[in-house]
């Protein structure tokens, strides 16, 4: 039983080039926000109050970590993004050169 298999690696590749351009978005909004973050510096006092926003009560984590942990995360976001674009591009190269290999193997017999 044999199946057929349809690549349109042109199509792929529009994905791939909208993936990027959601990757750029996303690097923006990464950048943007680290950068807000930092100019408003810390507007909490060094008091028990300001120490407990910022360092935490010791069973929740303060702002500084959850700080860190959406910013690491967006980040990691902008790189798995940015991957798929890359790979999605690669892979409609890869496809369009086996397709090529066999139609000039298949021509020569």
């Amino acid at each position: 039983m044999v199946q057929r298999v349809e690549v349109r690696s042109d199509e792929l590749r529009r994905a791939a080039e909208l993936m990027a351009q959601i990757g750029a978005a996303l690097d923006s909004a990464h950048t943007g926000l680290g950068r807000i973050l930092t100019a408003a510096g810390t507007p909490w006092s060094d008091d028990g109050y300001g120490s407990t926003f910022y360092g935490g009560d010791g069973k929740n984590p303060g702002y500084g970590a959850g700080r860190d942990s959406v910013l690491k995360g967006l980040g990691d976001l902008v790189t798995t993004v940015s991957g798929y674009s890359t790979n999605m591009r690669t892979a409609a190269d890869d496809l369009d050169g086996a397709d090529d290999y066999s139609a000039a193997t298949l021509t020569r017999r």
